[in-house]
């Protein structure tokens, strides 16, 4: 019989303990997906009367913080949602899709992050708003504002001086955006959550239940 080392048995251990997810998850997914779809859907049919709405576009300031309350569950909710709400706004679907690798990128950093620094997602004290305000506004949406501008001008759908056009005002709109009304979530929505059963703990590990 093989003999199992003791690192072995400690991860065993761990894999036993993690809770595994359930309908609610999946229910979770599918009621975020609806809320981003229709909050994207108002803001798509808005870009007819002005880019700012796009700019403060309150889905992709909000869906940011799914990661830090439903894990996986969250991403993919968003991922959904953004999906339905640029399909009826008339977006290409290649272009959709596209765009959906800035959302996971988008949720996942401050996710991560809130589990390596042992945050919370009620953001009641200094070091959960300074990781949010750094890997939850700043540095994901720099980074995802930018691949989206560049993406449409590569897939020419816009012209060339779009990128630095339009760059400038997507990374403010979603940055501000963030500060603002992902705080505020945060603070408001987050006690509410974290005692709702589809809700996904930030802990190492866990990502699904």
């Amino acid at each position: 019989m093989a003999q199992m080392t003791p690192n072995t048995g400690s991860i065993e251990r761990v894999r036993e303990t993690l809770p595994t997810p359930t309908t609610i998850h999946i229910v979770t997914c599918a009621i975020w997906a609806g809320i981003i779809a229709v909050l994207q859907t108002i803001s798509m049919l808005g870009f007819g009367i002005s880019a700012v709405i796009v700019s403060l576009n309150i889905a992709v300031s909000l869906y940011v913080v799914a990661g830090l309350w439903f894990g996986v569950w969250g991403i993919l909710g968003a991922c959904i949602g953004m999906i339905i709400g640029n399909s009826i706004g008339g977006m290409p679907l290649i272009t959709t899709l596209l765009f959906q690798l800035a959302t996971v990128f988008e949720i996942a950093v401050p996710a991560l992050a809130f589990r390596y620094f042992a945050c919370s997602p009620l953001a009641r004290d200094m070091k959960s708003i300074v990781v949010f305000i750094l890997f939850g506004a700043l540095i994901n949406s720099l980074i995802s504002s930018f691949w989206s501008a560049w993406y449409v001008v590569l897939g020419q759908t816009a012209p060339e001086f779009w990128l630095m056009a339009v760059w400038p005002s997507w990374f403010g709109g979603s940055f501000v955006g963030r500060i603002i009304l992902g705080l505020i979530a945060l603070w408001v929505l987050s006690p509410f959550i974290v005692r709702f059963r589809g809700h996904v703990p930030n802990e190492p590990g866990r990502w699904l239940a």
